[in-house]
């Protein structure tokens, strides 16, 4: 649950107890959460992996361009990948993958975007891949990548989910209303 001034998220049991809350000194500009993380991007740029307790496992702040807001983090549900797009002038995407001590950067591109909301993203896994919104459709990144790659929608994207069997996602898009 996100607080009214958006600043604080709270886990709460299916019961109706909290299990824990992390306060932040920014607005939250977008959360996902995999089987036992959850990511929370931060107005400032900043992105944190919390723990199932809440707890910091993992942050980083993105000081690149003129702004800094997160507007996309998507983890895998194994929470073995996270995929990220933040910044302005430039805009920037990043995959990230766990490692024994944290998350380590697999790949960061810059972007010809200029989203200044928040906007679909998904990670699947297997095989690790980042499936974000573009302005042509979606672009995907993956490990084995030199840039991304772009795959054309007709129509504005309005979902990206998945996967519904090994490999395959569905985009919705909306086209004429």
């Amino acid at each position: 649950m996100l607080s009214q001034d958006g600043c604080r998220i709270t886990e709460v049991s299916s019961q109706g107890e909290v299990k824990w809350e992390k306060d932040f000194n920014q607005l939250i500009t977008t959360v996902d959460a995999g089987t036992s993380h959850t990511v929370v991007g931060l107005l400032d740029g900043s992105f944190f992996v919390l723990k199932d307790t809440g707890d910091v496992l993992y942050q980083e702040r993105e000081r690149e361009g003129i702004l800094h807001a997160v507007y996309c983090v998507s983890i895998s549900a194994n929470d073995r990948f996270i995929g990220i797009v933040l910044g302005l002038h430039p805009q920037r995407s990043i995959l990230l993958e766990r490692t024994v001590t944290g998350y380590r950067r697999l790949s960061a591109f810059e972007l010809s975007s200029d989203y200044r909301r928040s906007i679909e993203g998904l990670v699947v896994y297997p095989p690790g891949v980042f499936f974000f919104e573009d302005p042509e459709g979606i672009r995907l990144i993956d490990t084995n990548l030199s840039q991304p790659v772009l795959v054309s929608l007709e129509g504005k994207l309005q979902r990206i989910s998945g996967p519904i069997a090994e490999g395959i996602v569905t985009a919705w898009t909306r086209t004429n209303g």
